[in-house]
């Protein structure tokens, strides 16, 4: 998209030139014209002001690169701010221990190339970069001013020709150019070749909903973060590692894998184990993971074991967990000398997200409350009391104790009614593989389901129930977004593909298709099959690629 355009406006023609010509500047202008002439400004003064519109600046992404690499993506616009941003997200995101920067001339600077390029070696050195490839001629020509492993090229089809891509395995790979060297090409040659259906999370929302949790909670309160479950689909090691960076006190995990692979990842921040497998505790101690203890079963076999535990009652949800009438033997246990280290005690509301079960919520705090009381008192020490999880902080102020288990609502799925500040996270896309023509009187897919009295046009999406798109969502039941125009699934859901109606929809084969977000939301895919939100994100499965950014 380049060049002018003729605007037509109450039947005036117009001439517009686009301050840049790339396509998100251009439908920027579009978008800011448009907006403008909504609220009533007048068109030509409009027009004087198109030129001072400024670049859009596009988002930092992470992908999965080939060979091993992660490759953080920041090639839309170039200067020396944004290059220590872009080196923030890597240090949130990275596990790798070689970092390789891809880097092109830096175009907006009021520096001489000399300090500039002193300046950019010197945060690469902060930033213990180990190989820099410049592209650009200031580059080239600043070469002697770079203190590490160092290669340049003219322009981006140099690189393209004669680097050896293949050398870059197992590394972090920071792609940070300006948008007129178009490192997209660069980064299409090193992403890995993936399934295109693709699950998007949104680092900043995510980082919102970190803000706003905490600061409802206050200070005084701990956070544990529940990233069990893929991090509810999200994707485990990313999320844990922006959360570190957060600060969050605990990370909450399902199983004892899920643990060791974070702190294979680097994280370091305390990790609970609700669901232990205590028949080898050499991870628990090697990793410094932390069981939750449920039974006295499960309590002797960390007996005598340098490893710090959680304790788990049952104040009513009648799952895992110590009876209230086991306090007094569950004491006498605890105050053996080989017995661990308790660090919290907790238990499970079951019903927090139910308005017409508040007289059951009421109860479980008030016998936790109790219970804590005397473990406490009878243990001679201070303990982490924690019961709430995302409705209880929403709904209950009384049950935070001393921390509070975040989950779904780090996510960005309110679990009650009781609050709307939390954003979605996730956005699950694919894209439309073929459409045909169907006939009147014929059925689609298998069991030839929904034959209709006229001729349609199906797309076929490439999305299915391995991706974790439901079988439930079949005839009818479920639907997409395409160009933001509501497209009804017909036939049933296959394993790799599903088929919708298009007849009303202006679409091509190519085109992007919206399964959740913003629209529609998780929430509402979960009513449409009798579920719950919790469901809709744990079941995409790990096949379909994550790609996250920042905004």
């Amino acid at each position: 998209i380049s060049g002018e355009y003729t605007v037509t406006y109450k039947d005036n023609s117009y001439l517009l030139k686009p301050a840049n010509a790339d396509k998100a500047s251009v439908e920027n202008t579009f978008t800011a014209l448009a907006t403008a002439l909504a609220l009533g400004a007048e068109i030509e003064h409009l027009l004087a002001k198109v030129s001072l519109l400024p670049t859009i600046d596009m988002r930092l992404q992470q992908v999965e690169g080939m060979q091993g690499n992660t490759l953080i993506l920041d090639f839309y616009n170039s200067d020396f701010q944004s290059l220590e941003i872009a080196f923030d997200f890597l240090k949130q995101q990275n596990t790798q221990e070689k970092i390789t920067v891809i880097l092109s001339d830096i175009l907006e600077s009021n520096q001489s190339a000399a300090q500039l390029y002193k300046d950019v070696n010197t945060v690469l050195l902060k930033n213990k970069v180990s190989q820099l490839i410049g592209i650009g001629k200031e580059l080239s020509n600043a070469q002697s001013l770079f203190k590490m492993p160092s290669t340049f090229y003219p322009d981006t089809a140099s690189f393209l020709k004669q680097h050896p891509v293949y050398e870059l395995n197992n590394e972090c790979v920071l792609l940070k150019g300006a948008r007129v060297f178009e490192f997209e090409k660069i980064a299409e040659r090193l992403r890995k070749r993936t399934h295109q259906t693709y699950l998007e999370v949104n680092l900043s929302r995510m980082q919102h909903n970190i803000d706003a949790v905490k600061a409802k909670v206050g200070k005084q309160t701990k956070v544990m973060a529940m990233v069990k479950a893929l991090a509810y689909g999200s994707g485990d090691y990313q999320i844990a590692k922006l959360l570190e960076t957060n600060k969050i006190d605990y990370l909450g995990v399902a199983y004892t894998d899920e643990a060791t692979k974070l702190r294979s990842s680097g994280v370091s921040t305390p990790i609970m184990v609700l669901n232990p497998d205590l028949t080898d505790l050499t991870p628990y101690l090697d990793f410094q993971i932390e069981p939750v203890i449920y039974s006295f079963d499960s309590l002797s076999k960390v007996q005598n074991k340098d490893i710090k535990i959680h304790l788990e009652f049952d104040t009513g949800m009648h799952r895992l967990g110590f009876d209230t009438s086991d306090l007094p033997q569950l004491l006498t246990a605890l105050k053996a000398e080989n017995a661990p280290t308790v660090v919290s005690v907790f238990s499970h509301l079951a019903s927090s997200d139910n308005e017409e079960m508040d007289f059951f919520t009421a109860r479980q705090i008030a016998v936790f409350t109790e219970l804590t009381e005397g473990l406490a008192s009878g243990l001679n020490t201070t303990l982490i009391k924690h019961l709430s999880n995302t409705a209880g902080i929403e709904r209950f102020p009384d049950a935070r104790f001393d921390m509070v288990r975040l989950g779904i609502g780090l996510y960005g799925i309110s679990a009650s009614a009781a609050s709307r500040n939390l954003l979605p996270v996730s956005t699950f896309k694919s894209y439309i593989t073929q459409i045909r023509t169907v006939s009147a009187g014929e059925g689609v897919g298998y069991g030839q389901h929904d034959k209709s009295d006229h001729d349609r046009k199906i797309a076929i999406v490439a999305v299915g129930y391995a991706d974790g798109y439901n079988r439930l969502f079949s005839q009818g039941t479920g639907s997409f977004l395409i160009h933001n125009q509501e497209a009804t699934v017909v036939g049933n859901v296959c394993m790799d593909m599903t088929m919708c109606d298009v007849t009303a929809i202006e679409c091509e084969e190519g085109d992007e298709v919206l399964i959740f977000g913003d629209m529609p939301r998780v929430e509402t895919l979960a009513k449409q099959i009798g579920t719950i939100p919790y469901e809709i994100l744990t079941n995409v499965s790990e096949r379909v690629n994550r790609v996250f950014y920042q905004e």
